[in-house]
């Protein structure tokens, strides 16, 4: 079953997922190598993604797509180091707390927060969905 039965898959932006909200930047990374064969590093078959994908990532403002060399699908786990960095340098850092937060400065800090914690789900988000199109979650018509 797909996550949005109600919506035919020809109406859907791409072929996982139907689309993204606007505004909200998304981070891709993917494994350049077919699993299991990392070392030396066979470059993959097939990619769960099209050019069309990429080129729409990248022209979202603070977006980003980001090929994981020397890794598969559990890039994560593969090379852990580069794709951390990668998640931090492209996350906003976290608000520095002021000692006495005014008011106004609160409600500032609060949004600040929201936004990064946005940007965060948005990017978890988009994980689980590569996941589960990998895992075979979502029917095709």
């Amino acid at each position: 079953e797909r996550l949005a039965p109600n919506i035919t898959l020809s109406q859907w932006k791409f072929d996982s997922v139907p689309d993204f909200p606007d505004g909200r930047p998304i981070l891709f990374l993917y494994g350049k190598c077919e699993e299991h064969l990392l070392d030396p590093c066979e470059k993959r078959k097939r990619q769960f993604f099209s050019d069309s994908w990429v080129t729409w990532v990248n022209a979202r403002p603070g977006s980003k797509v980001v090929p994981v060399d020397n890794a598969g699908h559990w890039m994560m786990l593969q090379q852990p180091a580069f794709v951390h960095k990668q998640m931090e340098e492209w996350l906003p850092p976290p608000p520095t707390p002021s000692p006495t937060p005014s008011p106004s400065s609160a409600s500032t800090t609060s949004s600040a927060r929201l936004a990064a914690q946005a940007q965060t789900i948005t990017a978890l988000l988009l994980v689980i969905g590569i996941l589960a199109s990998m895992l075979g979650l979502f029917a095709t018509d």
